[in-house]
């Protein structure tokens, strides 16, 4: 049984442009918190992508942009891990976008 705030709830999701989830890539290209800036700028480049999410042992523990890149002062010696921000905004694929954004 559906309550009236649910339904209140996914027509206000629905109005307002819909889950993220309808917005995000399912299977994102990802990088190794010990790769190097020189790999993920290849990466980047190959994918004409701007922002790859980094992992450690499977956990997601950053995100490395272009941005990024333009600021290590080894590209092809500092590990992405060094220079990646270690606070990624995180949230379930039914996260309303408005809230998102």
């Amino acid at each position: 049984m559906i309550t009236l705030e649910r339904a209140v709830a996914k027509s206000e999701v629905r109005r307002r442009g819909g889950a993220i989830a309808d917005y995000m890539t399912a299977h994102p290209e990802w990088i190794a918190s010990s790769a190097t800036f020189g790999d993920a700028y290849h990466l980047m480049r190959d994918k004409a992508i701007r922002h790859l999410p980094v992992f450690d042992r499977g956990v997601l523990v950053g995100l490395v942009s272009q941005r990024d890149l333009y600021l290590a002062e080894d590209p092809q010696g500092d590990a992405v891990g060094e220079g990646m921000d270690s606070d990624p905004y995180v949230v379930t694929p039914e996260t309303p976008l408005f809230e998102v954004a």
